[in-house]
């Protein structure tokens, strides 16, 4: 993945004001085909329908992040193609039929649980009628769709099939990891597609790597739930974030609704630890990329041009921070100056314009307070020691004193 596979969306901007402001926000509609893209912690999903009860895909997205004031997108994006959007099929017997989904009730709720019902009704004649009713619910880092089909009379419901299908985002790069009867991670390595966890509850499913396909089925007396997790990652943390999802498949039906914080590095940006401060400072500190960052391609020569920019988290008083085009490699630096009174951590919040949010992180270290703590303590105690024999002795005089004036 390189800097330009991001796909930044802006619409999100205009809403996060508005939340900011305000907190969570509703629509409702009943009986109607609507859209709007849902926004909750961490997430921005898109399109989110109530005729067809499903989103059409989803962006790593962070309002205020960190308390920064700065809006922005994540380095995931592209989650899902029209995830689960008109492919319904039913069967019965030799027949099939394509019944479409008609819009019952929706809720947009962000940063809260929206959800959206449509219901779909497949007539094979003679009295086999099959109902079927979709609902999705969106919230925090997750997404559910369950099913359940009725019917008045005719075949029973066990011999009715379902089938629905959905296209994720990572296309012919598609990896599906850890698959049981039940569970199920798909990635696409580096490539910019966030990791997504399954739970499948009386639903068989079918996928292979290399397709972005996943196929699901199950029988018309089943109470059929999809859950679907996702999680941010920068491009240091790609195996990392593979592991924590395999390690919460066991619960992450029963973790609907949880806000899971992106996987981020520490050290994904970093500088060498800048030069002891004594007084005023002025050094220039290259930016450098660890593993992972470096094939992304986040320091380069016109950086600065293309939007990467910072803000201040933390930082000792006294010092100041700019963004300057390094004279031996051209590309970004940091340029702190000032004249701090104390130590202390850094804390920068890197981004380009609008997405790929990093935190860099470093010490400064004050040489007077340096000299202070390691020697501060030895010095003192010969002066203390010195100033009690001091008093001692005074009085052992003024003793000597008065006893001779007593005698004379």
């Amino acid at each position: 993945m390189n800097r330009f596979s991001l796909r930044r969306r802006v619409a999100a901007a205009t809403v996060a004001v508005v939340l900011g402001a305000a907190g969570a926000l509703a629509t409702s509609s009943s009986a109607m085909a609507a859209s709007n893209d849902v926004l909750t912690p961490g997430w921005e999903w898109y399109d989110a329908d109530d005729n067809a009860a499903y989103f059409s895909d989803a962006s790593a997205y962070f309002v205020d992040y960190l308390g920064s004031s700065v809006d922005v997108f994540g380095f995931t994006d592209d989650a899902f193609d029209g995830f689960l959007l008109d492919d319904l099929s039913v069967t019965l017997g030799g027949a099939t039929l394509s019944p479409a989904f008609t819009s019952t009730a929706g809720t947009w709720v962000d940063n809260g649980l929206s959800e959206f019902e449509a219901t779909a009704s497949a007539d094979f004649g003679d009295g086999d009628v099959l109902d079927i009713t979709r609902t999705l619910e969106i919230q925090g880092s997750f997404a559910r769709w369950s099913w359940t089909a009725t019917t008045s009379g005719g075949a029973p419901l066990a011999d009715y099939t379902i089938d629905q299908s959905g296209e994720l985002g990572s296309d012919s790069d598609s990896e599906f990891v850890t698959p049981t009867a039940t569970t199920l991670v798909s990635h696409d390595g580096p490539d910019g597609d966030p990791v997504i966890g399954y739970s499948f509850a009386d639903v068989a499913y079918s996928v292979s790597n290399g397709s972005d396909v996943v196929e699901l089925s199950f029988t018309g007396d089943a109470a059929a739930v999809l859950t679907v997790a996702l999680l941010e990652y920068d491009p240091c943390s790609t195996d990392e974030a593979l592991a924590a999802m395999q390690a919460m498949l066991p619960t992450l039906a029963a973790s609907f609704g949880e806000t899971l914080p992106p996987v981020y590095a520490d050290d994904c940006l970093y500088v060498d630890a800048p030069a002891m401060i004594s007084g005023e400072t002025d050094q220039l500190l290259p930016l450098l990329e660890n593993s992972g960052l470096d094939d992304w391609d986040y320091i380069y020569e016109g950086a600065i041009d293309d939007g990467l920019t910072f803000t201040v988290l933390d930082a000792p008083a006294g010092l100041t921070f700019a963004l300057e085009v390094d004279p031996e490699s051209g590309e970004p630096a940091l340029r702190m100056t000032g004249t701090p009174a104390e130590s202390g951590e850094v804390r920068l919040l890197f981004y380009f314009d609008d997405y790929a949010p990093l935190v860099l992180t470093f010490d400064v270290v004050v040489e007077d307070e340096e000299e202070l703590a390691a020697t501060g303590a030895a010095d003192i105690a010969p002066i203390v020691a010195g100033a009690a024999g001091l008093f001692l002795g005074v009085g052992a005089l003024l003793l000597v004193l008065r006893r001779r004036a007593a005698i004379d």
